[in-house]
C-alpha cells in the first residue's frame, strides 16, 4: 500500500531531508528508489555520500514516462497487488489524480510511484504471475506410463 509521499520542488538539501525523514519513518526501510537520470543522477550522488542513506540507483531504460507507467505500473494496480492509501494527503490526493488523469496529469507523482513499485521486484513477478494462463490439471491416471509397468513398477 502506497501510504504516503511528498510532492514538490525541493533543493537537493531539502529532498535529501525527505528521503531521511521517511527512511527513518518506517521501521522495515529497504531503500530509496531514485531514477538515475538527469537530476536525478545528481541526487544519487549527493545520497551516496552519506552512507547512513539506503538508496537504490533506478535507471529508467529506454521507455518514455507514460509507456513505462502503463507497462509496470499498471498490471500492479490492476490486480490490486499494490494499492493506494484513502489517506487525505497532498502527495496521495495528487497521485489519485494522476492516475485518474492518465495520460495527462502528474507524471512526476505516477513516476514515484512507479520508482516505490520497481523497488520492490516480487511485485513484478506476482504481476506477472497473474497474467499466466492457470495450467489445466489432467486426469492423474494419464500421468502413469503403463507401458513401464504403472504405479507397480519396480
Amino acid at each position: 500500500v502506497i501510504v504516503g509521499g511528498v510532492a514538490g520542488h525541493y533543493t537537493q538539501t531539502g529532498a535529501l531531508d525527505q528521503v531521511e525523514i521517511a527512511q527513518n519513518t518506517f521501521k522495515n526501510w529497504r531503500y530509496a528508489v531514485v531514477e538515475d537520470i538527469a537530476k536525478g543522477e545528481v541526487f544519487v550522488d549527493t545520497l551516496l555520500l552519506y552512507p547512513h542513506m539506503r538508496i537504490f540507483p533506478n535507471p529508467p531504460g529506454n521507455l518514455p514516462k507514460p509507456l513505462r507507467q502503463e507497462k509496470i505500473l499498471g498490471p500492479v494496480l490492476q490486480t490490486g497487488i499494490v494499492r493506494i492509501s484513502d489517506a487525505d494527503t497532498p502527495f496521495l490526493n495528487l497521485l489519485r489524480k494522476a492516475l485518474d488523469d492518465y495520460p495527462d496529469g502528474s507524471d512526476d507523482a505516477r513516476d514515484a510511484a512507479l520508482n516505490a513499485v520497481q523497488g520492490f521486484p516480487e511485485l513484478m513477478s506476482r504481476a506477472s504471475d497473474e497474467d499466466k494462463p492457470k495450467k489445466k490439471m489432467g486426469n492423474p491416471v494419464y500421468a502413469v506410463d503403463w507401458n513401464k509397468g504403472g504405479v507397480n513398477a519396480h
